[in-house]
């Protein structure tokens, strides 16, 4: 199992009413080049870290910028979720938000930022992201493209288009 795992970050006091930025269950990505590619990975390992297995499912949103980008359900212990889109900044930062929805403790194992060439994902704008709609089955990486997953052509799923600007 990959090191990130082992580790997470809990939001406890994200609780309803507040924004989540005001709750402290944001991350905001910066420096960036506004107008430029990116690809953001969330990924999320529950583990039983806090002993409380029979809670589950634990279900929270995952927000990019003030869009719902989307509701993350951990159902089993012992898997990992992963949720990739690629986003087009309007300005030099993008913001990542787990929300409470009242089912549990919103967490995070791991968070990915990586430079898109600008011709790659050519429908991703800053009016438009692009969600990875399924993450599920065996992947691999290559050397010669390592920010990105592979996986075996029947279990392709393409992108989903959010239409809202970031």
């Amino acid at each position: 199992m990959a090191a990130r795992y082992l580790t997470v970050r809990y939001f406890p006091g994200a609780g309803a009413g507040a924004s989540a930025a005001a709750r402290g269950g944001c991350y905001t990505l910066r420096q960036l080049s506004p107008g430029g590619r990116y690809l953001v990975r969330a990924s999320f390992y529950y583990g039983n870290y806090d002993g409380a297995i029979s809670r589950l499912p634990v279900v929270f949103d995952l927000h990019l910028g003030v869009n719902r980008w989307t509701t993350v359900n951990v159902t089993a212990p012992d898997a990992t979720y992963i949720f990739e889109a690629v986003a087009s900044p309007p300005a030099d930062f993008l913001q990542v938000c787990l929300v409470n929805r009242g089912m549990g403790t919103p967490f995070i194992s791991g968070l990915d930022l990586r430079s898109l060439k600008a011709e790659i994902y050519p429908e991703a704008t800053v009016k438009q992201s692009l969600l990875l709609l399924n993450h599920d089955r065996p992947t691999t990486r290559f050397a010669f493209n390592r920010y990105q997953f592979w996986r075996p052509v029947t279990s392709y799923k393409i992108f989903r288009i959010l239409f809202k600007g970031i």
